[in-house]
């Protein structure tokens, strides 16, 4: 097995590095995942998803309200939902809450950065989360809308500005 070791620079901070784990087909490792990435084999561990979800939030989303960066507002409105379905039993749920998953389908579905099976998977995750009547209250749908957010991202590393939907008060 080898790695890879990538650096991300962080607003003109000192670069962190993430080390993405090149497998064989038939090679195997403890608790990794396959990336749904299209253009790279690699599997990616649960703590390097940690990692990156950690880089992403500290980086790009903002204490309140929306973030200014793609990357930011793709895991900010994940969290949103997920927040909304677990604490809340998705009691608060409104236009909002459909903007937000929206904005996670349409940004990744336009990708070509994403295997098409991992769309369909999206698609599929993120329609549940919609029936907002019968909150998910279990992780895995969550997690596998955020591990696609964070293969996207590893493609797409550097910041892309984005601009705050008025329509949005979440």
């Amino acid at each position: 097995m080898a790695s890879v070791i990538r650096c991300i620079r962080s607003r003109g901070k000192a670069f962190l590095p993430i080390r993405i784990l090149l497998c064989t087909p038939n090679s195997t490792h403890n608790r990794t995942i396959q990336s749904t990435v299209r253009r790279t084999e690699h599997k990616v561990t649960d703590e390097e998803y940690a990692d990156i979800g950690k880089f992403i939030w500290q980086t790009y989303v903002p204490k309140s309200g929306q973030s200014d960066t793609v990357q930011g507002e793709l895991l900010r409105a994940s969290e949103k939902l997920r927040d909304e379905c677990h604490r809340n039993g998705n009691i608060n749920w409104d236009r909002g809450h459909e903007i937000l998953a929206n904005y996670i389908l349409d940004t990744i579905t336009a990708s070509n950065d994403v295997s098409d099976e991992s769309k369909i998977q999206l698609s599929q995750d993120i329609d549940r989360i919609l029936d907002y009547e019968r909150p998910y209250t279990e992780d895995d749908v969550f997690d596998r809308v955020e591990r696609v957010i964070f293969d996207w991202y590893v493609l797409n590393r550097d910041p892309i500005a984005r601009e705050i939907n008025p329509e949005l008060k979440r």
